[in-house]
Order: structure tokens, then sequence, then C-alpha cells
């Protein structure tokens, strides 16, 4: 290795001396100067990094929308006219956002679509997301609110990161307007925000729910459908397609014989029939005043939003928390009115031992579940159908089985944990309400049951939940020190599910 150096700042500015591919540059510290005795622990070259892009920014402010230029850059040296420059390709790819974080870890991006032409080429370009998608299908996936643009600055080609610095950005869109069915509501979405004035109370039809169930493991898995974006007082028909080509139909009995319906937005009071039953179906805005308000309050955001040239609006029907149940069969023992209520299981975060995110091991990790406390080997039933990833041990000779489920429309992961008698194994097919174990208590190396609540034997179940169902390969337990959880980080508080399940099983709400 050979080591120079010369004193560059008497022929040359910061900025020329950064610029120069063929040197490196070491500040040390004055008082080392000073001691004569500095040592070099790192050196930084600038021939790789002035030759490789290191960063990719949006200059946009504000809220980005498909009609509006996307303004990208990419930081790079040399620039154009210099030795060595090199025109900067770019590429983009449209994916769902759960999907992000395993595509950066990945890092190897397939589904990309290269930009052509001069326009896109150089360190900046800008995008209009209306005018650049040539496919329109792919313009519609963009327009829903799980789905953004990520944008590839590349020399060789796309990835989401080299040794050099991050070579993408991601570009995250708020629809201007949709509309969303959600526990006996439909609610109007202004740019992913909506209020109480943007609810109305609403209910879906028998037969609508059948069809929904019937499709969601299928083509329709989100039960995403599509109204026409100018509606009036009489009939608003629900679509299978943002063209409004497909009107959606569900089955039913006429008669006693087989019959579709159209699925519409109606009031019970009002006059509109199906065309092809007596029996209206859809989503029911119970009566006339109602939907009448629903029409004023969706012509007014339409308006505000600007949202012209657009024949369809969106609909999210989601209809699933009624087939999330508990993972007992009887109430826990640390219910509100239970004899360890002094743990309820739906305290707030951090509040005792039974609850998300309270102290462990003197306060160096934190409780990644929940805990319900049971009398000895209580059953534990899966709350709905899944796919079991895994069982394995899992703490103070207990077991415990990880099950993939779907859940509002996506997958979600649930670990349930200290349990003994597990009889499914990976791959396994599980049904909602079928038998995945029994409550287990905790035993120390002597076969000594730990005191959990003094002067009881407390037996339970530990109840974790992660949101990102579609990454099954990680490993849900992890060692990183810094990780006060100990868990990957899709790790969530269950007490929304555990509340659903609750509230169908038992029949109330928590």
């Amino acid at each position: 290795m050979i080591l120079a150096s010369r004193d560059l700042s008497k022929d040359h500015s910061t900025e020329e001396i950064h610029s120069m591919s063929d040197n490196g540059v070491i500040s040390l510290e004055a008082k080392k100067k000073a001691e004569g005795n500095t040592t070099y622990d790192l050196k930084t070259s600038l021939v790789d990094i002035a030759n490789n892009i290191t960063n990719v920014v949006i200059e946009n402010t504000g809220k980005l929308n498909v009609k509006e230029a996307i303004k990208l850059k990419a930081m790079y040296k040399p620039n154009k006219g210099d030795d060595n420059y090199k025109d900067i390709n770019w590429a983009y790819e449209i994916i769902r956002q759960d999907e992000y974080n395993k595509e950066v870890k990945d890092n190897n991006p397939t589904g990309y679509i290269v930009l052509e032409g001069d326009k896109f080429k150089g360190k900046k370009i800008s995008f209009t997301p209306q005018n650049d998608i040539k496919d329109k299908e792919l313009l519609e996936k963009l327009k829903e609110n799980n789905s953004m643009i990520v944008f590839f600055a590349y020399l060789r080609s796309p990835s989401y990161k080299t040794r050099y610095g991050k070579t993408h950005i991601r570009a995250d869109f708020r629809v201007p307007m949709e509309l969303k069915y959600e526990n006996n509501k439909l609610y109007i979405y202004e740019f992913g925000h909506t209020d109480k004035s943007l609810s109305f109370d609403a209910s879906l039809s028998n037969a609508f729910i059948n069809e929904i169930n019937d499709t969601k493991k299928t083509d329709n898995a989100r039960g995403r459908y599509y109204i026409s974006a100018n509606i009036n007082s009489q009939s608003i028909s629900i679509y299978k397609d943002h063209k409004l080509k497909e009107l959606a139909y569900c089955s039913i009995n006429d008669r006693n014989r087989p019959a579709r319906a159209l699925l519409e937005i109606y009031a019970s009071g009002g006059n509109t029939k199906s065309s092809i039953s007596n029996f209206q179906n859809g989503i029911n805005l119970i009566n006339s005043e109602n939907k009448s308000k629903f029409i004023s309050k969706f012509n007014e955001v339409k308006q505000r939003v600007k949202l012209e040239n657009i024949d369809s609006v969106s609909l999210e029907v989601i209809e699933e928390d009624n087939e999330i149940i508990f993972p007992l069969k009887v109430k826990p023992l640390n219910d509100k009115d239970g004899v360890h209520s002094r743990y309820y299981w739906a305290s707030a975060p951090g509040a005792h031992q039974a609850s998300f995110g309270s102290g462990r091991s003197g306060g160096k990790r934190r409780h990644a579940g929940r805990d319900l406390y049971t009398l000895a080997n209580a059953e534990i039933v899966a709350i709905a159908d899944g796919v079991v990833l895994n069982t394995s041990f899992f703490y103070c000779k207990t077991n415990q089985v990880t099950v993939m489920h779907y859940f509002k429309g996506r997958k979600i992961i649930i670990r349930y944990g200290e349990l003994v008698n597990i009889p499914v194994k990976a791959g396994d097919r599980v049904k909602k309400g079928q038998f995945l174990g029994q409550t287990g208590k905790l035993l120390n190396d002597r076969n000594q049951h730990i005191n959990v609540v003094s002067g009881y034997t407390i037996y339970m179940i530990h109840f974790e939940y992660y949101t990102d169902g579609n990454n099954t390969k990680d490993t849900l337990t992890i060692r990183d020190p810094n990780n006060k959880f100990k868990r990957r980080s899709d790790l969530s508080d269950p007490l929304e599910i555990l509340r659903i399940g609750y509230g169908n099983s038992f029949k109330t709400k928590k």
C-alpha cells in the first residue's frame, strides 16, 4: 500500500476537492493532530463513491397524485461533461405496501419496467403516472391505497441498494376519493382520511356476505368493487371493474329456484328493486334520508378533491369481523369480572404483566403478546381459517403453534404460545374453531411451577400478532439486543383481534 498526502486546499476549493475521483479525503480531529500520533481506522476512497449512485430523492413537496409530475433526482458524481460520466437509467415497479420491506431485503426486483427514451436519462427526471404508465391496469392498481411506485436509478441494472448507497425511492399515493364498508358503516375517504361526518349507518345483505365469502380467496380477495362517479338519488349500481362494464351480482334463491340479483347501494325504504329479484341486495343505507345524506356528501367530496374525467370510484367491502372468534371457548380467568381481573387481558399496553408491552427480565425486554389465564388444560381453537406455518418448543417447557390467517382481506400471522398437546403440524390447513392444543403452565428446569400470580397455579395462552402474513419465511423471534420485544418488526398489539373475537364468541362488545 502506498499512502501519500498533500494539501489540496492551497490550490482548490472544498467543492473541487470532493469532485476529484482520484483522491481520498481523510478528516482528522484537531486534538489528535496536535498530539502527532494519529491513527487511521478507516480510509474512505472517493474513486468508487464518485462513480456510483449514493441516493435517490423525490423533490416534490406535499401530497402526490397520479395527475402531477413527480420530480426525481439521483445523487451521483461525476457531473455531465466530466470524464467517466455515464447517463443514469431509470425504471419503476408498482407493488403492494405490505411487500415493500421484503422486496428491499431481497434486493432483487423482478417486475420492474424500464423507462425508455432521452426523457428518462440523467440525474433528474420528471414522471407523471397518468401519462407515463402505459399499462392502464397498472395505473388502476396504483389508485388503490395499498399500492405504491418504487423508482430505481441505475447504471447497470435496477436494485434497491448497492454497497455505495440507496438506489431507489418509494412514492406513496393517497387516493383522492374512495368508499369503504366496514363494521356496519359506509365511509367516504378523502385522500385517505375519513371522519364521523363521512360515515353512514349501513348493513350488508346476507346474499352479498355469502358472495364475498365465496370469492375472497380467488380473484376478488379484498372485496373491491366500483360505483359510478356520477350518482343520483335513484339507483347506485355496484360493478366489478373500474371501467363499469361488468355489473356485480350475487346468488339468491327466488321462489326456491337459484337466481342472480344485482348488487346496489340502496335504502330499504326506497322504491328501487333488483331487476331480477323482488329483493334488494348489496349495501343497505337503512332509509331514504340516510341515502340522501350519503349522496350529498359524496358529491361534496367529489367537488372538493376535483375528481374530473374519472368514471368510477372504488368501493372496498370488508365484512370479516364475524369470522374471527376468541381463541378460548370460555372466558379467561383474567377477564374484567374474573378471579384475576387485576390482570385484565384488555388493559392498556404496559399496564401489568399480562398486557402487551409490559416489562420482562427487569426491563431488559418487553412482553410481545397478551396472556389469557385459564383453568388447567383449557382448549385453544383457531380464530379463523388458516394454514399452520410451524410448531415448536416455546418457553419454560411449553410449545407454540404459528398460523397464517385471513383477516380484513389480508394475511396475518398469529402465534399461539405456551401450549401443550398440539395435534397439528406445519402445512396443515385449519378451520375456524379447530382444536390447536391446550393451555400449559410454566415450569422451571426442576419441573417446578413458575410463580405467575402468588398463591395460584396459572395456565395460560400467550397470544402474539404479526401484520405481514406474506412474510412466512423470516423467524418471528430475533436476537437483536436493540430490539426490546425480541420479535420481527411487524409485531403488533393483538388487542383489536382479541376484542373482535371476544365479541363474536360471547355475543357482546369488549
